[in-house]
């Protein structure tokens, strides 16, 4: 009993000591902190009050194709455009993925007017070439910004560096480690490869695909990206989970954006083995959600070839064409019925049949008509 009366005014000095810190600190200091690392913040708090629909996109949202596109706004901007009568506003970062639109979604105060809450879902964010992205360490840190608890107790996180830091040689050997040894084998699967390095080093030593040099290059990338078999226990599908959880209990209506995908080139390249495991990943997620508590928008297949801006790179940037397809798929999932007739003022749409540079060379698939 004396130690306890010795430790329990010290203790509660100690715990008011650092209330009286963490005051000072986030009413003089943390405002700025914000400003400069973690930005977002401040404008989920100040779009959520005006907005009746919330868009979380990455780059996929707000890149245009500098060689055709007449018309060069977002999916965000083009679904306002078939939601004249609804506030829509967007919170996009590149790069980010579902673990982080998550803690955006959980900073939206109770009392914001947000009825629909759409969220970007990338297939290729949820295997292992970017689930182990050397990018991670800095999005952890951001995330740490993007947390509910104390300022001051956040900012000894940060200055102790207590979160997901591991460095970009741990990152890059979990990596290859998953491509080495995750079973890559479903049920039809069309292919015998057990995992993506098999698969990649078949295509990689081998000729009989019929595959040059920068054909190869691009294979190499596509396996790397979409050789995966999604299942309950990916990291994605807890962020995907949580955010159900989420809307359900603010009483938003959430609505996840499947993005396209290059389904085009990866047949040319790899056929019905790399677009089968596509689409096994794709039905598992509209399978899991869809009626969940959340209408899942499946643009995976909206888009030709030729219309993604990235010819030699797996992304999903794709024209005007597209975004705007993609943006009134999701505004007929939020209405329940057709939406409004999207009315631009320009002189005219982006012509799909030009092409960038090289884009109806790469695979010899021709130009839309």
């Amino acid at each position: 009993m004396r130690i306890l009366k010795l430790i329990l005014p010290r203790l509660l000095f100690v715990v008011l000591l650092f209330l009286l810190c963490n005051f000072f600190y986030a009413r003089y200091f943390w405002p700025d902190e914000l400003k400069k690392h973690a930005p977002l913040v401040m404008q989920v708090r100040n779009l959520s009050d005006s907005a009746d629909v919330l868009y979380f996109g990455e780059s996929s949202n707000t890149s245009f194709n500098p060689f055709t596109d007449t018309l060069t706004q977002s999916m965000s901007q083009f679904l306002q455009g078939y939601l004249p009568d609804r506030r829509v506003r967007d919170i996009t970062h590149s790069g980010y993925h579902s673990g982080m639109f998550l803690a955006l979604m959980e900073l939206i105060p109770e009392k914001s007017p947000v009825r629909s809450v759409v969220v970007t879902m990338n297939l290729r964010n949820c295997g292992p070439a970017a689930i182990h992205t050397t990018l991670e360490p800095y999005m952890q840190k951001q995330k740490v910004y993007y947390s509910n608890r104390m300022p001051l107790l956040s900012r000894l996180f940060l200055s102790m560096k207590y979160y997901d830091n591991r460095d970009s040689m741990e990152r890059e050997r979990l990596k290859f480690r998953a491509w080495r040894t995750e079973n890559i084998q479903y049920s039809g699967v069309k292919h015998s490869y057990r995992n993506a390095r098999d698969w990649y080093d078949a295509v990689k030593y081998s000729d009989e695909a019929g595959l040059n040099r920068r054909k190869r290059i691009l294979a190499d990338d596509y396996i790397k990206a979409f050789a995966f078999v999604l299942d309950e226990n990916n990291p994605r599908m807890a962020d995907f989970d949580a955010m159900v959880k989420l809307a359900a209990n603010r009483g938003w209506k959430l609505v996840f954006n499947l993005v396209p995908e290059n389904m085009e080139y990866a047949d040319s390249l790899l056929g019905e083995a790399m677009t089968a495991q596509i689409r096994y990943n794709r039905d598992f997620l509209v399978q899991r959600y869809h009626g969940r508590g959340a209408v899942v928008v499946d643009n995976l297949e909206v888009a030709r070839g030729t219309e993604f801006t990235d010819q030699f790179w797996t992304t999903e940037h794709v024209n005007g064409r597209v975004r705007q397809a993609c943006a009134r798929n999701l505004a007929k999932a939020i209405l329940g019925a057709e939406p409004f007739p999207l009315q631009w003022e320009q002189n005219n749409w982006p012509n799909p049949a030009v092409l960038q540079p090289m884009a109806d060379t790469l695979l010899g698939i021709q130009p839309l008509r």
